[in-house]
């Protein structure tokens, strides 16, 4: 089974939102641990109303606490600052956080639901009662235990245990950590981390492979996810694309889109 199949398939058993914060390099190179770049990140349709409502610093500071909370290793749960109800599940080797497994899009009883002016309220998500958390709780398990074993498969199979790596490998590494995280803030330097290299050799040979920078490639993938939001969800504003797509504002979003396609977003969209 591949890890992406199976959180679209709980996610329909569950009714929950499901998404993975990747940290072993393992993600980015193993075919059975690779998922789609929405499952990077909080994709329910209230967390996304309110990132492109002027939340977005609000959600990415939320974020980072948890991921300091998860560093400990033991899964929690609880409310974000907008009031909605997720449990988060870490994994972690070896002393580091591999991944956070996070579950949830869902009220709760005792904390209210907040809002930006003009936001979505959210008040059609799913109430998250006793026997729903231990149903998560379960599903959560379930996927942790499913992502240990494949990154000890990884491991037997030549993992980071391999002293020399090809070229091909970073690049390939990069391509798949740019797909799977392209709309978050990220950097060459996030990358060299997770596979254990220096940033300046990983950088000079992204550009001597691909011809093109870390940011070029970033940007590239930005623009391409950005015409298929364009093309297939007319419904989205151009603020909110930009926004799902990792610009942080729209603005600069039409500036670089104009720049790589010749036309704007809205040109495009009409086209």
């Amino acid at each position: 089974m591949i890890l992406s199949e199976l959180l679209r398939h709980l996610e329909d058993k569950s009714c929950a939102v499901i998404n993975i914060e990747v940290a072993h390099q393992a993600f980015f190179s193993f075919e059975s641990l690779q998922i789609l770049p929405d499952q990077t990140v909080h994709h329910g349709h209230f967390c996304v109303r309110m990132k492109y409502s002027g939340g977005m610093r609000v959600c990415a500071k939320n974020k980072e606490r948890s991921k300091k909370v998860a560093s400990k290793g033991r899964a929690f749960s609880g409310c974000c600052p907008w009031g909605v109800w997720e449990l988060a599940m870490p994994l972690v080797i070896d002393g580091q956080t591999a991944c956070i497994i996070y579950l949830g899009h869902f009220r709760s009883e005792t904390v209210p639901l907040k809002s930006v002016e003009g936001a979505y309220s959210g008040k059609d998500l799913p109430l998250v009662t006793a026997e729903k958390k231990k149903e998560l709780m379960h599903h959560a398990l379930f996927i942790r235990d499913f992502i240990s074993l494949e990154i000890e498969r990884w491991l037997k199979s030549g993992g980071v245990m391999k002293k020399q790596k090809s070229d091909a490998y970073y690049l390939e590494s990069c391509m798949s950590y740019i797909s799977c995280r392209y709309n978050e803030n990220i950097a060459v330097s996030d990358l060299a981390d997770s596979l254990g290299v220096n940033p300046n050799y990983l950088s000079g040979l992204i550009r001597k492979k691909s011809g093109s920078t870390f940011r070029e490639l970033l940007t590239a993938k930005r623009v391409e996810e950005a015409k298929i939001f364009l093309k297939f969800n007319p419904s989205m504003s151009i603020a909110e694309i930009a926004v799902q797509c990792g610009f942080s504002d729209s603005n600069y979003f039409c500036t670089v889109f104009r720049k790589e396609t010749g036309q704007s977003p809205r040109s495009f969209r009409k086209g």
